[in-house]
C-alpha cells in the first residue's frame, strides 16, 4: 500500500515561512513537517511513499535527493568521486517517489498525475501538513492492538514495580522544557534495580544513572530520529538484556550504604 502526501500548495497561511521553503519542508524539533508525516506512516509500516509536488518542488527533491549526507556522516574520494557513508539514518527501508504536479493544480488532478505511480489495489492520501494530535486509544482499538498496548493511571507503587520488571527497555528521553528539567533521573535508577536498561535525554541529570552505551542511550530527546534509532539499537540482537545486566551492577553505587562509605572516605 502507497502513502499520497500532498505537498504542493502555496502554504500561505504560514506567511513569512512559506516565502523560501513550502510549508510540508518548515521544520518542527530539527525536521520538515513532512518528515514527521512520513516518520508516522512508517511506524505502522508504511514505507511507500509518493509525494505530490508543486510551489518550489526543487526544495523537496533536493531534500530527498541529498537524504543521505543531511544525516550521516561521510567520506568524499576527491579524485573517484566516490562516497562512503559511516552512520545510519533509520529510514533506509523508505521508497520515496516525487512527482512535479504543477503549481496551480487542484487536489484530485494531482493524485491523477501521480497516478501511474500507485499500487493497483487502495492507497492512501494524506496533506502534506497533516501532523495532528492522534487519538491514541481510538487508534489502538482501530489497530486491533488492545492486547499489546496498556494505557495505565493512578496505579500502585507494587504494579508499577512489577510492570518495569518486566519491561525490556525503560524509555524517558527528557527535554528541557521552559525553565523545567529533569533532575538525577531516579526512574532510570530504579529500572537498573530490575535489570532493565534505560533510554535518556542529554538534558538534565539522566547522564549521571545511565553510562551511555554501556548501561543504557543516552540520546537527544528532542530529534524522534534519534530517539527511534536509539529503542532500535536497545533491541537489536537483544542488546538489551547485556546493557540491563550492567545497569543491574552499575547503580548499586547509589545504595545507601555505599554512598555513606564514600561520605565516611571524604571525612
Amino acid at each position: 500500500m502507497k502513502t499520497i502526501i500532498l505537498a504542493g500548495g502555496w502554504g500561505s497561511r504560514l506567511g513569512s515561512l512559506s516565502q523560501s521553503i513550502p510549508k510540508p519542508m518548515v521544520k518542527i524539533g530539527g525536521k520538515p513537517i513532512l518528515w514527521h508525516i512520513m516518520k508516522t506512516y512508517s511506524t505502522f509500516g508504511f514505507n511507500e511513499f509518493i509525494i505530490s509536488c508543486g510551489v518550489k518542488a526543487h526544495v523537496i527533491k533536493n531534500y530527498f535527493a541529498n537524504y543521505e549526507s543531511f544525516y550521516q556522516d561521510f567520506t568524499v574520494n576527491m579524485k573517484t568521486q566516490e562516497i562512503e557513508y559511516h552512520n545510519h539514518h533509520g529510514e533506509n527501508n523508505w521508497n520515496v517517489t516525487l512527482v512535479d504536479t504543477g503549481l496551480n493544480t487542484l487536489k484530485g488532478a494531482r493524485i491523477k498525475r501521480v497516478e501511474k505511480y500507485l499500487n493497483k489495489d487502495i492507497n492512501m492520501v494524506t496533506y502534506g501538513d497533516g501532523v495532528a494530535d492522534i487519538n491514541i486509544k481510538k487508534l489502538v482499538k482501530e489497530l486491533n492492538l488492545e492486547e499489546q498496548v496498556l494505557f495505565l493511571r493512578n496505579i500502585s507503587q507494587d504494579l508499577k514495580n512489577a510492570l518495569v520488571a518486566k519491561s525490556n527497555i525503560f524509555v524517558m528521553p527528557s527535554i528541557v522544557y521552559k525553565k523545567s528539567v529533569e533532575g538525577f533521573g531516579i526512574a532510570y535508577v530504579e529500572a537498573a534495580q530490575y535489570g532493565v536498561p534505560s533510554i535518556g535525554g542529554k538534558d538534565g541529570g539522566a547522564s549521571d544513572a545511565i553510562k551511555d552505551k554501556e548501561t543504557g542511550i543516552i540520546c537527544d530527546g528532542n530529534n524522534l530520529d534519534e530517539i527511534y534509532s536509539s529503542i532500535d539499537l536497545v533491541l537489536k540482537n537483544n542488546s538489551y538484556k547485556e546493557l540491563g545486566k550492567k545497569a543491574k551492577d552499575y547503580v548499586t553505587k547509589f545504595e545507601w550504604n555505599n554512598i555513606v562509605n564514600e561520605y565516611l572516605k571524604i571525612l
